[in-house]
């Protein structure tokens, strides 16, 4: 901005005579604004010039000719108030220019050591004035040096204009460069006891103010001894206040500084600037060249060297690069053994490599040395969960949570644990809490939604699934899951635009496929189902759910033979799935092959004796197909101890009893058979409900309406006809009755 002085010379004029200028300075600075101006226009420098007095000719040419008419620069050379210049001071530098106008040698040599601290005060002034001028203190001096305009006061006390402070430093550095050294060596000292004093290090913000002073004048009162110290302050300074660092750097990045370093160190200064800022906007591993490069100094100190190979080996564990990582968690612990930060990274390392453990022994050990120390209270309860044991799990996680009661992560996380121990009520809980703190929490909005899907709260899920998904549109978890809630509400058109989302998001997605892959099963679309699934092995060849699902599938084809070769693949893959090994057992059922069946089915109880499978009462099948009825008897039963209504076990039971003690025997069986039955005959198992009704009359001989049931049965259910055809009670009409063989044919 420009502005035209001969409009404010009258005005300011009176002012800015000698007689005034000492009050007026200190008046005007309260309630002046600065401007920063463009180089005058010669009649605007004269004008100024006016303002100031300046009426010997040979001046004002030298204030016009060394200030380049720049504002600053002429308020500088203009301020002495000398009637006559001292010829005795040389005229080299613009600096010896203006102090040949000051009349007393006292003041040039104040306005000379004045500008070496960045602020100043009186003890400031009177500590560099002690031992060089016994004529003054720092009272007088600090009284003269406000007459300049040059010199401006702030909170933090009194400082040179910046243009001005730069050009008096680099003319003291060439002049007498031991003094300006001695100066900033004896004002480093001063501000280092200042920070013993100061207490509360670190976090004390005159500490660190304090700090930063010592480190300013530590560095250029020899730039070359004190270089290691000030990177290895800074490189504490990332662990112990991460924005203290920042400033750090910022104050290697200033003009005065940067003039005292060679290239080499400048350019780590521009390095270390550029990617503090990134971090604190960003992520740590946007600091890696910074600790890269930080690593390779051999002069820090073992503390420093602890924190920056952690740092670099945190940016190689957040970038997956587990063993590299490794190794600098190892290198930084070597030099502090004890580092509660290294340690715990190094464990999450090992929870990430699933070197399970390993990982229990380094957050045990940081657990020790820090009893609250939160990352690793939280990772270690995160293996427990991973290695499920979840008891030990819940115990971190409440830990954890009496820590920090306001983490919604944490909380969500214990949530997930009840979930994964179908704790249901008390996972929903911690979700509902967890949302409560933070609406916008999309985790635990969709693991909220898996527990409702697991409990069959369909509805629920979905509402869930849809507040995750609209916070983040390519959250493929909760979109997939969502995919699955919709599959078990039999709406698989639904299902099927979602998996499709979910593979556009990530079209390597081996699980999605196979869940595509499963709805189109369930929609019986078997050849776009095989589809799916070979793509997802193709993705993923251990996926033993993919494989076990296309044996399914084969077997719903009945293609056997590949449904086998599938089931024996997924058996490889998991030989502690029941569920797997059970579906195997059925195929060889379906293949009259009972003896392998019933090794199947016995192997699958034994993995999974619980009462969510149906496995004893498909062992009471192939055994009553065997002859073995008594046997199976037993297995109806043990199946019955668990599910006491079980319709179907019921049914088969009442089957067994009449083939093997007649009609009379089992009456009481096929009541309470008929009682199952009935129950369920106005739901969606009508079906199953027809055909129990129906075997029920063709063993008590009343065979057109059993043959009635039957036909109806199949024309709610296709799956019933596989069930007629090796059910015992149709045995003998499968022999004698075309209409039941016609029923059976599938044709």
């Amino acid at each position: 901005m420009r502005l035209a002085l001969d409009t404010l010379c009258e005005s300011v004029s009176a002012l800015l005579k000698p007689t005034y200028m000492i009050n007026t300075v200190v008046v005007l600075r309260s309630v002046t604004k600065v401007i920063n101006l463009d180089v005058f226009t010669e009649q605007e420098a004269e004008a100024m010039l006016d303002v100031y007095g300046i009426t010997d000719t040979q001046r004002r040419v030298e204030i016009l000719e060394w200030s380049g008419r720049l504002p600053v620069l002429m308020s500088w050379l203009a301020a002495p108030q000398g009637d006559a210049a001292d010829l005795s001071v040389p005229t080299r530098d613009i600096v010896e220019r203006f102090l040949r106008w000051v009349t007393e040698p006292i003041w040039r040599q104040v306005a000379l050591l004045a500008a070496i601290p960045r602020t100043f005060n009186v003890d400031i002034l009177n500590l560099i004035l002690r031992d060089r001028l016994q004529d003054t203190d720092g009272i007088s001096a600090l009284d003269w040096l406000q007459t300049m305009p040059f010199v401006q006061q702030r909170s933090d006390g009194w400082h040179y204009h910046d243009v001005v402070r730069r050009m008096i430093l680099q003319h003291q550095r060439q002049t007498s460069p031991l003094t300006y050294r001695e100066i900033h060596a004896l004002l480093a000292n001063f501000y280092k006891s200042k920070c013993d004093n100061d207490g509360d290090e670190w976090a004390g913000e005159e500490w660190r103010k304090d700090m930063l002073s010592y480190l300013y004048h530590y560095l250029i009162s020899d730039p070359t001894r004190h270089w290691d110290e000030i990177v290895d302050l800074l490189a504490l300074a990332v662990r112990k206040h991460r924005n203290f660092s920042i400033e750090i750097g910022e104050l290697l990045n200033v003009d005065d500084i940067h003039s005292e370093l060679s290239q080499k160190k400048n350019n780590l200064v521009d390095l270390l600037c550029k990617q503090l800022s990134a971090m604190k906007n960003g992520r740590l591993q946007d600091g890696f060249e910074m600790f890269d490069q930080l690593c390779a100094m051999t002069n820090l100190s073992a503390q420093a060297k602890c924190y920056v190979y952690a740092y670099r080996g945190e940016c190689y564990r957040q970038n997956g690069e587990w063993k590299k990582a490794h190794l600098d968690f190892d290198k930084a612990l070597d030099y502090v053994a004890e580092d509660t930060w290294a340690i715990s990274r190094r464990g999450e390392t090992y929870r990430l490599m699933e070197r399970y453990e390993e990982a229990l022994i380094d957050f045990d050990r940081a657990i020790t040395l820090d009893n609250e120390h939160l990352f690793a209270i939280i990772s270690r309860a995160q293996t427990y969960w991973l290695m499920k044991r979840y008891e030990e799990a819940l115990i971190d996680f409440d830990r954890a949570i009496v820590l920090d009661d306001k983490s919604a992560w944490i909380i969500a996380n214990r949530g997930e644990t009840y979930r994964l121990m179908e704790r249901y009520e008390e996972a929903l809980i911690d979700f509902d809490r967890a949302i409560v703190l933070d609406d916008k929490n999309n985790w635990a909005f969709a693991h909220r939604g898996q527990t409702y899907r697991l409990m069959k709260r369909y509805e629920e899920a979905l509402i869930d699934f849809d507040r995750a998904i609209a916070v983040n549109d390519s959250y493929n978890w909760a979109i997939t899951n969502r995919s699955l809630t919709y599959q078990a509400m039999e709406r698989y058109e639904e299902a099927l635009v979602d998996f499709n989302r979910a593979i556009v998001l990530d079209d390597k997605n081996s699980w999605a496929f196979a869940h595509r892959g499963e709805t189109y099963r369930l929609m019986k679309r078997y050849e776009e189902a095989l589809i799916d699934f070979d793509r997802a092995i193709v993705l993923d060849d251990k996926n033993s759910w993919a494989f076990a699902h296309r044996g399914q599938t084969y077997r719903a084809m009945e293609r056997y033979e590949e449904a086998l070769v599938d089931f024996n693949r997924a058996i490889v893959l998991d030989d502690k799935s029941a569920r797997i090994i059970a579906n195997r057992g059925e195929t060889y059922r379906l293949m009259k092959r009972y003896e392998e069946a019933l090794i199947d089915f016995d192997r699958a109880i034994v993995l999974d004796n619980t009462t969510t499978n149906n496995y004893y009462n498909e062992r009471g099948l192939v055994l009553s197909y065997l002859g073995s009825y008594a046997e199976a008897i037993d297995s109806y039963d043990s199946g019955l101890k668990r599910k006491p209504d079980s319709y179907t076990l019921l049914y088969n039971k009442a089957v067994v009893i009449i083939r093997w003690k007649g009609l009379p025997y089992a009456q009481k069986y096929i009541d309470d058979a008929r009682i199952a039955l009935s129950t369920i005959i106005d739901t969606d198992e009508k079906g199953s409900a027809l055909y129990g009704l129906g075997g029920l009359e063709a063993l008590g001989g009343n065979i057109d309406s059993a043959l009635d049931l039957l036909q109806e049965a199949i024309s709610l259910e296709k799956e019933v006809i596989d069930w007629a055809r090796h059910d015992i009670a149709w045995s003998d009409l499968r022999a004698t009755s075309l209409r039941l063989q016609l029923l059976i044919s599938g044709r």
